[in-house]
């Protein structure tokens, strides 16, 4: 934070240092891009951009009020402070909009992420409530069977009671 701050207010203050004339246009481009750069590839919270945006903006303004013309701030505004401060401004909008949109991905990562974890849970409850199964199912089919072997050696006896019986 502070490098990038330090490296705008020296741009800053050669924007408003630097004699006015066709020559500014280019110091202030060259400050707009570098604004421009910083918030679109640093990844920092908006608040940050804003600082150093308003401080460049106060020191340019700053160092123009010190000038002994009459029309000092429409020169400003005439030899490139104008376009610096509308891609500033710009640069500090995508800065939050950027922060906004990551924040906002992160968060549904986060949230995605703790979902996966809840079906993971379940799907290990469910495994283990499946092999539960499985082995009662198994205990079942083996007194099933014990259950028909008594049914039918009662039966036979049965058949053989009454054919003696009859007999």
């Amino acid at each position: 934070f502070w490098f990038v701050a330090i490296n705008v207010i020296i741009n800053s203050i050669i924007c408003g240092i630097v004699p006015t004339g066709g020559a500014n246009l280019a110091y202030f481009l060259i400050l707009s891009m570098l604004m421009l750069v910083v918030n679109t590839t640093i990844f920092w919270p908006p608040i940050n951009s804003i600082i150093i945006c308003i401080a460049s903006y106060v020191i340019v303004v700053l160092i123009y009020s010190l000038k002994q013309r009459v029309d000092k701030f429409s020169i400003l505004i005439e030899h490139g402070g104008a376009v610096y401060f509308i891609l500033s401004a710009f640069s500090c909008l995508l800065a939050y909009t950027r922060y906004s949109i990551v924040c906002r991905d992160i968060e549904r990562s986060v949230m995605i992420d703790e979902a996966n974890d809840k079906l993971v849970e379940k799907n290990v409850k469910i495994k283990d409530q499946h092999f539960e199964i499985e082995a009662t199912n198994r205990k079942l089919k083996v007194i099933n069977e014990s259950s028909q072997d008594n049914m039918a050696v009662l039966m036979h006896d049965f058949t053989s009671f009454s054919n003696t019986v009859k007999g």
